[in-house]
């Protein structure tokens, strides 16, 4: 409780407070705080206070600062530097424990998972920071036996895979090459990913990841323990770490300090002296649907089913404050009865979205709307993409597709017709396509000036979290160069003639050169959220990327290229069946998916050779820095595909 003099730090002390006469069978250090785990199961917490140096810090943090305790009225001022218990819901006994810089995770002898502290993805869950709670995670069916816990990222695993959440800028989670936030807990990759391997231990450091696993044929056979033994749960999985370990195999993941952050952008150099990207034209063709299956898992929860425990975020009064007209017609629950987010209001049924296509516009949302629509279970809303969470205006002006006024009981209207139908047909859904919600995150946010009723900076992502957490999204990107020309052609003046290509070339020297001045004075970041050329900008997809990501876990959303949808159809409109929950089609109905023209095809004169050159080495580096966060090579666009 109190802390010795500086010179006394040296000396060993005997912990007391609450763990004096406990049994203490596992311990772990983070930063600012500690763990103790008894022969009973429960867990203990103490904290620091100043990043782990015993008190010596000039700058002390306020006593359970991020909650890392997992305890709250007895965590305030001294009792913060005391032992303490951290009460486990249902009062589950803890068989592995584990702390982070900030953070708490606990494992039960029930395989369950809970965490407390700091916030954010190294949670693997939403909800209150303060409050030991479940994470999101069943695991794959299989209970977990160890927790380990890194600076801002957080490792779970069964007896047969680990999985990563959090933090993952020096690829800790072990998922590959991407290195964006982990929302929630994801199996790592490589050679512990098969399940024939069985981990006995797991262990984080700063910024890295260590295994102990053997092959399972190697196993030796379970054995009962002696009539006089008494089996403890608490340790058991401790003791079978330390029988086995000398026969293990260490599987370890290593990023070296000098590698740099991958996400950070690059500095703007000159695009006509930058070089060609060497894997431009080194790799063989990619598969067009390779990528499908690990995305399009179908849902594990009904919509009902999330609102009902859905608890909402810390921001929560903020988020609100940009849009009072939404949380006060969301109702307290939905419908069981109906797959769709649904509820009866003044004795009428109205409905919400099930999934919204984000974007991205001229990259074939429009296309992949109406096929999924010609499937039986979807019904149509009035307006496929009223552009509601980024145009329409609070306090409403009037001034948008929203009629009359573009609040959202105007929203909410847009489905009445929809919602009559599902009524009769409770396994229909409903969506939306409008095309720039993914582009307008961080940009716009119920109107074209955000900072007007938006002072806490909150996103288009954030805002759909706090009020759609079951929402499914999809985005379908294409080659930003593609993209931009097809712009381009698309929003002309049509009173006047056709542009040509050296138009075209004009458009795009003019543009890049204000971009570049733009970053010189300001930054990328502050130049892409003033989102000017706008078109220009609506290419650099991975500036808009990281936001979805941090606000909504991996699963529920689904990444989809252009080029591949156009290789493969039916392969995609199958996948994105799956990602809905949406039966197979019949053939007849698929021959309707199937027969449709393309949407929104244009004739336009070819692009000059030389304006193609500047536009991919402009966009390079955003692309690799996609495929980076994506973990998929695809998405950078390389010219073998």
């Amino acid at each position: 409780g109190v802390l010795p003099p500086k010179e006394e730090l040296w000396r060993p002390r005997r912990v007391g407070g609450a763990l004096a006469g406990q049994r203490v069978v596992a311990m772990d250090s983070g930063y600012v705080l500690w763990l103790a785990r008894t022969d009973q199961g429960q867990v203990y917490s103490c904290d620091t206070q100043d990043d782990g140096y015993a008190g010596t810090l000039p700058n002390e943090r306020l006593p359970n600062q991020a909650g890392e305790l997992g305890r709250t009225a007895s965590a305030v001022g001294q009792a913060a530097l005391l032992p303490g218990l951290v009460p486990i819901p249902g009062d589950e006994r803890a068989v592995s424990i584990a702390a982070g810089r900030q953070h708490g995770l606990a494992v039960t002898e029930g395989g369950r998972v809970y965490s407390w502290g700091h916030g954010g993805a190294l949670l693997g869950r939403s909800g209150d920071r303060m409050r030991v709670s479940l994470v999101d995670s069943a695991f794959e069916g299989r209970p977990a036996k160890f927790v380990a816990a890194g600076e801002y990222f957080s490792l779970a695993a069964t007896s047969e895979a680990v999985f990563g959440f959090g933090g993952n800028g020096y690829h800790m989670g072990g998922i590959g090459q991407a290195t964006g936030e982990i929302a929630r807990p994801r199996r790592t990759l490589g050679q512990l990913s098969d399940g024939s391997w069985e981990i006995l231990s797991l262990q984080a450091g700063y910024q890295h990841v260590m295994a102990i696993a053997r092959p399972k044929s190697e196993a030796p056979p379970p054995q009962s323990a002696p009539p006089h033994h008494r089996h403890d749960p608490a340790t058991s999985a401790q003791r079978q770490a330390e029988a086995a370990a000398a026969a293990a195999t260490v599987a370890a993941v290593v990023v070296p300090p000098a590698v740099k952050h991958p996400t950070r952008p690059r500095p703007l150099i000159r695009h006509a002296r930058r070089a060609p990207q060497p894997h431009s034209t080194a790799l063989g063709p990619i598969s067009p649907v390779a990528y499908l299956a690990q995305q399009s898992l179908p849902p594990s929860e009904q919509p009902a089913a999330v609102w009902a425990k859905w608890t909402p975020s810390a921001r929560h009064d903020a988020i609100v404050a940009t849009s009072p007209d939404i949380f006060r017609g969301l109702p307290a629950a939905f419908d069981p009865a109906y797959k769709n987010p649904c509820w009866q209001q003044n004795g009428k049924l109205r409905c919400v979205p099930y999934f919204q296509i984000l974007g991205v516009s001229k990259c074939g949302t429009t296309d992949l709307y109406h096929r999924l629509a010609k499937h039986p279970e979807l019904v149509e809303s009035v307006n496929k993409g009223p552009h509601f969470w980024d145009e329409c205006q609070w306090p409403p002006n009037g001034m948008c597709t929203v009629p009359p006024t573009g609040d959202w009981e105007g929203y909410v209207g847009l489905f009445d017709k929809a919602a009559a139908q599902i009524q009769t047909h409770r396994s229909a859904i409903t969506g939306e396509a409008s095309s720039n919600t993914f582009t307008a995150s961080e940009v716009y946010l119920r109107g074209h000036d955000p900072k007007r009723n938006n002072p806490a900076g909150v996103t288009i992502a954030e805002l759909i979290r706090e009020a759609q957490p079951y929402t499914r999204l999809v985005v379908i990107f294409r080659d930003p160069v593609e993209r931009y020309f097809s712009a381009f052609n698309y929003y002309r003046d049509r009173t006047k003639p056709a542009p040509t290509a050296a138009d075209f070339h004009q458009r795009v020297t003019e543009e890049v050169r204000q971009w570049e001045s733009c970053v010189a004075g300001l930054g990328v970041r502050d130049c892409v959220r003033r989102f000017t050329p706008q078109q220009l900008v609506k290419g650099m997809y991975v500036e808009f990327l990281h936001d979805w990501l941090r606000h909504f876990p991996r699963h529920q959303l689904l990444f989809l290229r252009n080029e591949d949808y156009a290789a493969a159809t039916r392969a995609h409109m199958e996948a994105v069946f799956t990602f809905l929950g949406m039966r197979d089609p019949a053939p007849a109905e698929w021959a309707q998916i199937m027969q449709m023209d393309r949407r929104n095809a244009q004739k336009k004169e070819a692009m000059l050779p030389e304006t193609r050159r500047v536009l991919e080495e402009f966009y390079a580096p955003f692309n690799e820095r996609l495929a980076q966060a994506l973990g998929d090579v695809r998405f950078a666009w390389p010219k073998a595909t």
